[in-house]
């Protein structure tokens, strides 16, 4: 029987690629029973499953962070916002995206500027990080967000000369990158960082015509003073970035980055004593206001405040209608439109506390309508005791005389 079964299996032939060393039949080894043995590249491909599928989750997951933080950013939800940006910033270090640790850091120091009381230091080092980050995957607009925010923050804490430098960087890296709105953005503000220098806070010299002749102002040295003639360098300056903002603005400018402009640059020649500089900011404003017109669905509250402002240019420097009938009809339109908008303080008083509702108001104002009825009924029922017409009246009505009882 054994000799059956080994005639019934006959032992395989030796190959030539199974002969070993002098001619030594070499076969390979059997497979252990119960299993198949080790296979590498099926162990690799399952952790290759496994990490792929690990980062695909911490993808959606900084997705969803991200979409989170930003709704957030949008409420000026400061502190959530903050907290949410935090763990988008760890979820884009974790998965090695600069660009998203770029965009989370810089939210995160924009959300440590808002308060009134801030570390300057470290949220302009998050700036900065920022920045360095999204240079090293070549995002121009974060970084040019990062240096603004940095200089804004210089600025708003005084230290005018770093703000100043801060500036000049961004409008070098917007003329790199070919931005235009950019660097409009920043030669404006560098403008208004020039222009709140408190070493530009001196006094103007002006003649019997109101022009400039001069100004005076400190020098280093503490309690000098030096008389100049014109205006100071850095007001030249501050004008003609202001100047240059509104003519190098693309045509495809939105109307508010064109009457943003125009604006800016009629405040700062308001500012100054020239009858030339009031003219030009006359000019700028009004164009300002054609623009927001020809525009519609403008912000109402914005357009009043612009014609505040070109009204109040008006009544301090009247000679601007002089023999102007333009002038002078945009003056009576301005002021009619203003005492048709003007709210009374007696009324904001009256409307607090009433129904928003309009069937509620109705009821509202119909019982305080009853109310102020009846206490005037009360009064005049006061008033005539001896009126048999006072419904209202605590006593009886009696007739006049004293014969009625018989």
């Amino acid at each position: 029987l054994s000799q059956r079964r080994l005639l019934s299996h006959p032992q395989p032939r030796a190959s030539s690629a199974m002969l070993g060393l002098g001619g030594a039949v070499v076969l390979a080894a059997a497979p252990p029973p119960g299993g198949e043995g080790p296979q590498p590249g099926r162990e690799v491909f399952a952790e290759k499953f496994a990490a792929d599928s690990a980062e695909a989750g911490l993808s959606r997951a900084l997705t969803e962070q991200r979409r989170r933080a930003e709704k957030l950013f949008a409420e000026e939800s400061w502190d959530e916002a903050l907290d949410a940006y935090q763990a988008m910033a760890s979820s884009a270090v974790e998965l090695s995206d600069r660009a998203s640790e770029a965009i989370a850091v810089l939210r995160m120091a924009d959300c440590l500027s808002k308060p009134d009381e801030i570390d300057v230091e470290l949220v302009c080092g998050m700036y900065r990080h920022a920045g360095d980050a999204a240079q090293e995957v070549g995002d121009a607009n974060v970084r040019f967000l990062a240096l603004c925010g940095c200089a804004q923050i210089r600025r708003s804490c005084r230290m005018f000369q770093r703000s100043e430098k801060l500036w000049e960087a961004a409008i070098d890296m917007a003329s790199e990158s070919g931005n235009p709105e950019h660097s409009v953005f920043a030669k404006s503000q560098l403008a208004m960082t020039l222009l709140q220098d408190p070493d530009e806070s001196n006094l103007d010299v002006v003649d019997e015509s109101k022009d400039t002749v001069g100004h005076v102002s400190a020098s280093g040295d503490a309690g000098t003073v030096h008389l100049h003639g014109g205006i100071s360098i850095r007001c030249q300056r501050a004008l003609k970035l202001l100047e240059r903002t509104v003519v190098e603005l693309p045509h495809s400018a939105s109307t508010a980055q064109q009457v943003s402009a125009r604006l800016n640059f009629a405040a700062a020649l308001a500012s100054q004593n020239g009858p030339q500089s009031k003219r030009k900011a006359e000019q700028q404003m009004v164009v300002a206001l054609e623009l927001l017109e020809a525009a519609g669905q403008c912000d109402p509250k914005h357009q009043q405040s612009i014609e505040a402002s070109l009204l109040e240019l008006y009544e301090e420097n009247t000679w601007l209608a002089d023999g102007n009938a333009e002038a002078g009809g945009r003056i009576s339109k301005l002021r009619a439109k203003q005492k048709a908008s003007r709210v009374t303080v007696e009324q904001l008083v009256s409307d607090r506390g009433k129904p928003v509702d309009p069937d509620e108001r109705y009821l509202y104002e119909k019982a305080a309508w009853a109310a102020q009825k009846l206490e005037a009924m009360k009064i005049s029922s006061g008033a005539n005791d001896d009126s048999d017409s006072d419904i209202d009246s605590a006593v009886l009505a009696r007739p006049r005389g004293r014969g009625w009882q018989k």
